[in-house]
């Protein structure tokens, strides 16, 4: 039992503080706002709290369908996957000053396209752990296809992802 009034206060604020960080963690790994109103809204979201602590220009479009997406759950986490680290690459290695996402629902596919005016990287030599690996495994998952371009000064993603009709 902890008598200090003083200590009580400090207990309270280290819980409060790591509370918060498990929520920020757990979005992080998994947004609520998938579920909720999609992949473009949690892009939307990761775009706006990257903004908050990063001085590169980031814009994001979001064309997906607000009513009536065929976008599966698993297509949707991969996407949002992608996306972030895209980012996070770009945060990390690329220099980049500006970021421009787009992404487009069709009836049949799915247009996911990334550009960045960072000093771009050789395709044939960037290591395992770049991300990169990971990015490509995500759009074979979903049976996409996937461009990329990348010379100093800009660098540049380009994923199909195939909407399947789930109905058949």
């Amino acid at each position: 039992k902890i008598d200090s009034k003083k200590q009580r206060l400090e207990m309270v604020k280290i819980v409060d503080s790591t509370i918060s960080e498990i929520r920020l963690m757990s979005n992080a790994l998994m947004p609520s706002v998938i579920d909720d109103f999609g992949v473009g809204a949690a892009l939307s979201n990761f775009v706006d709290s990257v903004k908050q602590y990063s001085d590169i220009d980031i814009e994001f479009e979001d064309l997906t369908k607000t009513e009536g997406s065929n976008i599966t759950k698993n297509q949707e986490i991969n996407i949002f996957r992608i996306g972030q680290e895209l980012i996070n690459n770009a945060l990390k290695h690329s220099h980049a000053k500006s970021i421009r996402m787009t992404l487009s629902e069709f009836d049949n596919f799915i247009s996911f396209f990334y550009f960045d005016n960072g000093k771009g990287f050789d395709i044939n030599t960037v290591k395992l752990g770049s991300g990169i690996i990971n990015i490509k495994e995500r759009v074979e998952i979903c049976d996409g296809d996937i461009q990329i371009t990348s010379e100093n000064g800009m660098t540049t993603f380009e994923i199909e992802i195939p909407i399947k009709d789930e109905s058949n």
